[in-house]
């Protein structure tokens, strides 16, 4: 701790040459982790500095990324606490500003197996608020259009929408659904690109029609596997081992040799199978969808464009949406 507070004292400066970078990754790990309290002076040194290198933002997400996801027992679950510390550690009164900040909470959401709907729903909003005010995390390379969601900020949706850790895995959730209609809303005049119209009603229709059939295990079923990975193969599990004639120990080597991706590619392509396609729109959404539609008293053309689509492709449609499909 001592190296780092002196480290930090000897490189007080608004630029981060390459040169930091590679003196910072000695010292942070120079333990092989990442502790909190060089979390912390690692987010002080981002907020202050100016003109940032490639080789500091990679450098800080990668070790931020470690210390909120890779470095959790069990690996890859964020707790809501950890998800408030990251929200109130990188916003400035609820507003992030920097795209390596934003980068860092989409990696987080899309590495994780589980996170909070908190921090992606903080997310999304960010992106929301850079769209709106044509400043903020999204300003950098892309030239931003206030009012106006152009192709970087869709793939940037997607990205959280779709990511392995979100709310419901791969099923969008009701608070991801109303950002999206807030988004809607503001910019139904706009000249947005035509991947938003795709977008929205695509992950709209998902939250209403989608078989939610996938969860990622519970944290406490995870901690239960990460024990029996890292448990000795003598005792009770060398006995199962010798019944298996050693296929035991060749699962734990295949699951700890298995990498991120794998692992993630394992899980999304779950997800995909157990998802059983379009069902009943119920009463219950199909009540949500009228009100959150009918909230701005316009109907809105990616609006009627998810009207078609819910006719079109649900089977049965309950919760009094035949007003609004006459009007399309």
């Amino acid at each position: 701790m001592t190296d780092v507070m002196s480290f930090e004292a000897e490189t007080r400066q608004d630029v981060v040459r390459d040169d930091d970078v590679l003196a910072m990754r000695k010292t942070f790990y120079e333990d092989g982790a990442i502790n909190q309290f060089e979390a912390e002076k690692l987010i002080q040194r981002e907020m202050s500095a100016v003109g940032e290198s490639d080789a500091w933002a990679n450098f800080f997400i990668e070790a931020l990324l470690d210390f909120t996801v890779n470095q959790m027992t069990p690996k890859g679950y964020v707790t809501e606490a950890q998800s408030q510390w990251l929200i109130e550690s990188l916003s400035k009164d609820g507003q992030i500003n920097s795209r390596t900040e934003l980068e860092l909470l989409t990696k987080v959401v899309e590495t994780a197996i589980e996170v909070p709907e908190s921090l992606v729903e903080f997310t999304l909003i960010q992106i929301g608020e850079a769209v709106l005010d044509g400043d903020g995390a999204l300003l950098g390379d892309e030239q931003l259009t206030p009012g106006v969601i152009g192709d970087a900020e869709v793939k940037l949706l997607s990205r959280i929408l779709y990511s392995a850790g979100g709310v419901n895995n791969i099923g969008i959730s009701r608070a991801e659904a109303e950002v999206l209609f807030d988004l809607n809303d503001a910019t139904s005049e706009a000249d947005n690109c035509p991947a938003w119209s795709d977008l929205f009603v695509k992950a709209v229709a998902n939250h209403l029609m989608a078989a939610q059939g996938y969860k990622a295990p519970s944290r406490e079923e995870a901690m239960r596997l990460q024990d029996w990975v890292d448990a000795p193969t003598d005792g009770v599990l060398g006995i199962f081992g010798k019944m298996f004639q050693g296929g035991l120990s060749e699962a734990k080597a295949a699951y700890n040799a298995a990498s991120d991706e794998e692992r993630a590619a394992e899980r999304l392509a779950k997800q995909i199978r157990d998802i059983e396609g379009a069902e009943v729109l119920e009463a219950d959404e199909g009540r949500w969808v009228a009100e959150r539609i009918g909230r701005d008293g316009v109907l809105h053309e990616n609006e009627k464009a998810l009207l078609r689509f819910i006719r079109d492709e649900a089977p049965e449609i309950q919760g009094g949406l035949d007003g609004l499909l006459a009007q399309i």
